[in-house]
């Protein structure tokens, strides 16, 4: 769910600080779905589709 469309990595990752950093901007990525996600659910819970949301 909220790994659709994740931006494509195009870097070679041959170091460990490489991969931290690519993995901080994924997980930067998600967690700001994440927060979309949710802050769709408490605008109004009852009418609340995430099906919606995530095909955006």
């Amino acid at each position: 769910m909220a790994f659709r469309n994740l931006p494509h990595q195009w870097e070679y990752i041959g170091t460990k600080s490489a991969l931290g950093a690519t993995l901080d901007r994924l997980y930067h990525e998600i967690s700001r779905r994440q927060e979309a996600l949710e802050g769709a659910y408490e605008q109004n819970p009852e009418q609340f589709d995430h099906r919606t949301v995530l095909s955006r």
